[in-house]
């Protein structure tokens, strides 16, 4: 069984990358930028402590215009090091981390598929699974072009569910931290 979810999975892989590719750079950068859009007006957004964020690889949707009008407001920005095979979030002005405790910090998780449960599919790795466990309290954003969510991936038990879905054209609560976050369907 665990042969068939991993063959699954790179299947999905392949087909949404592929897609997210197909997707002209000038529709990508509008559509990022919607997205940036609902994650300033998003309150949950706007109340956080301190934001995880990325940096695109690829033809990801890319949420910096964002990072930077909340860096802009005093909210401590953090990002992923890879270091060793595992991902460590470091402020981006020094080597210090996140209070893995807070429930005020926000990660923004980009992805290659999520579904409307929360799962997310990623680069096939579990890095970025092994991160999130360590953040218990922090609330987790996937961050993805419409086109990238689907109705229901394959999951492993180790997969780390995701709070909310932001896209282009919405903020969807999907998990069981929505009733804590604001984050209503738009």
């Amino acid at each position: 069984m665990e042969d068939e979810v991993s063959t699954g999975k790179q299947q999905l892989r392949h087909r949404l990358l592929q897609w997210r590719r197909d997707v002209s750079a000038r529709t990508r950068a509008d559509m990022s930028q919607a997205i940036c859009a609902h994650l300033m007006g998003w309150s949950a957004f706007q109340r956080a402590h301190a934001v995880v964020a990325y940096t695109p690889l690829g033809a990801e949707a890319d949420p910096t215009h964002a990072v930077e009008n909340a860096r802009a407001a005093g909210i401590s920005i953090f990002v992923p090091n890879w270091q060793d095979g595992a991902i460590e979030f470091v402020d981006d002005k020094s080597t210090r981390s996140p209070d893995t405790e807070r429930s005020d910090l926000l990660m923004l998780v980009p992805g290659v598929a999520f579904d409307l449960r929360g799962a997310r599919l990623g680069r096939g790795e579990g890095w970025y699974d092994r991160a999130l466990s360590r953040f218990a309290g922090a609330v987790r954003a996937g961050i993805a072009f419409e086109g990238q969510i689907l109705q229901r991936l394959p999951e492993e038990p180790w997969d780390v569910p995701m709070h909310f879905l932001v896209t282009e054209r919405r903020v969807l609560a999907v998990n069981e931290r929505s009733d804590v976050m604001e984050g209503h369907q738009r």
